[in-house]
Formats: structure tokens, sequence, C-alpha cells
């Protein structure tokens, strides 16, 4: 039996039926709605603990608002009202537990439709376009768009490029992976393809330091960070949850450089099927 699509109404209440599932749907925590700074209002504020960094969420009444120069605007206006992001955060969750990594906000959009100029715009690091539709009975689903390359597109000329270039940290995987370490690097791309195989829809993302792998709905996987002699692997889950492993576990300490609780270092990709159990008993 088909469902039938329905026309999106009001943006408030579907604003309201996504801050009530955030976590769920995005994979970040509400903070506030409607939060007024300068001349600008944040539909939705919110924390992303896989990044530690805030998610700023905007709802898009049709596709032909602006996208490219209010998310270039949000951006600056986040990162030059920090204290005051970091305040509403205080209020919910308490005193930080990790020091908020700036280079990781976002502007996340979310619109029934968008133009193809808009879309080319995925390939900012700060941007997010997510396509929501509804259907009857109430059936609302979320879709992210596919980032896209950069290649002959151009920004909004409102701040300097300079400034730019400044305040948006691009991080690659070729910048994180080092090829000239052979034995590790090989590694790597055999853990990865195997986490691609494992989970479908997963995605790298490179960071500083280290690459996050995210499913669908942001949610980071797993974690990998290339040593020299073996790859890191951080998982999101307490040593004692993890049951029949081979591997030996480690107790992550607190303040290093991944976010999981418990790494397990490997040497040979023959130890990647362990890893990926290990992975899956996350998941449950």
């Amino acid at each position: 039996m088909a469902i039938n699509e329905e026309k999106i109404g009001l943006e408030k209440p579907l604003q309201t039926i996504i801050e009530n599932n955030l976590e769920s749907v995005l994979g970040v925590k509400f903070i506030k709605t409607e939060m007024a700074i300068e001349d600008c209002e944040f539909d939705t504020v919110a924390w992303d603990p896989y990044r530690n960094a805030f998610a700023i969420i905007e709802f898009k009444p049709d596709k032909n608002t602006s996208v490219a120069d209010q998310g270039l605007k949000y951006y600056f206006v986040a990162q030059q009202h920090k204290e005051a992001l970091i305040l509403e955060y205080q209020k919910i969750f308490g005193p930080l537990k990790k020091k908020v990594d700036w280079s990781q906000t976002r502007i996340i959009f979310v619109a029934h439709d968008y133009t193809e100029y808009q879309k080319s715009l995925t390939y900012l690091p700060w941007a997010e376009l997510w396509q929501v539709k509804k259907y009857a009975g109430g059936l609302i689903e979320l879709r992210k768009l596919a980032a896209r390359s950069g290649k002959g597109i151009s920004i909004p000329n409102m701040f300097p490029k300079q400034k730019i270039e400044k305040e948006i940290k691009i991080y690659t995987e070729d910048l994180v992976i080092r090829e000239k370490w052979a034995s590790t690097f090989e590694l790597y791309q055999e853990f990865k393809q195997a986490v691609f195989n494992a989970f479908p829809g997963a995605e790298a993302r490179a960071t500083k330091l280290y690459i996050a792998f995210d499913d669908e709905n942001r949610k980071t996987i797993v974690e990998a960070l290339q040593q020299k002699n073996n790859l890191n692997i951080s998982l999101r889950g307490k040593i004692g949850q993890f049951k029949n492993t081979p591997l030996k576990l480690i107790e992550k300490n607190m303040g290093h450089w991944m976010n999981g609780d418990t790494e397990v270092r490997i040497t040979n990709s023959s130890q990647i099927p362990a890893v990926i159990e290990l992975i899956r008993q996350t998941r449950i």
C-alpha cells in the first residue's frame, strides 16, 4: 500500500515535532528554542556530543528563502557570542566536561526542498542540509543531503576572505591520515572499508586529529586515530558492556583525543572483524 505524501504546513509545528525528537533524528541534544543574539534569532540551539560543538538548526518554509547568506551569518554570530551559547548549555547540562570545539560548529537547515545552488552548498564545512517530507498518518521523514564538490561555487562576500579562512577550519582525510606511515595507512583503509560494509550509510568525517565514522543520523559509530605503529579505535561503551573479545580493551582517560569510553589498539587486519563485533555491541 502506497503512502501518500502530504504538504508540509507551518514552520513552527514542524520545528516543535523535530525539537521533541532531536536526539533520535539528528543526533543532537536540545538546549533552547528561539534564541535571539544581535539581529539573529536561532530557531533551535542544540549540543552535538559527538563533536563537542554547538549546532544551530534553522527551519525553512520553502526553497526560495536564503540559505547561504543566513547560514554564514549565523555561523559567525555563534563564533562571536561563545559565552552566550555556553551559558545556555550550562543551564541545561551544567558545567562543560570538555572544551568546546568551535571549528565543528554546524548550521543545520531543514526544508521541504532546496534549489540546485542551495544543494551545492553542502560542500561547506559548517553547513548541513536536511530534506523533510510528511506523509499520511503524521509520518515525517528526514534525509540528509550528501555533500557535493565545491568546485566553481562561490559563497556570499559578507565577511573578509581572511576571516573566513581563519575561523572555518577544513579537515580532510588526506590531512589526518599519513600515507608515509605505510603499515597503518593500509590498515586504516581496510578498517574504513569494513565499517562501510558493516554499517551501510556510514560516512567518514575528518577532525583535527582523528577520523570519526557517523551514521545517517549524524551519530558517531566509532572513531579511529592513526599512529605510527597501530590504529587506535575509540568505542562508545564502557569496558564492562563488551563481551567475548580477544582484543585488549583500554579504559580511556578523560580529556584524551577521542570521545569514546573504551579504546582498542590494532596492528593488523586480522583484528578488524573483532573490532567490528565490538562496534556492533555498542549499537544494540
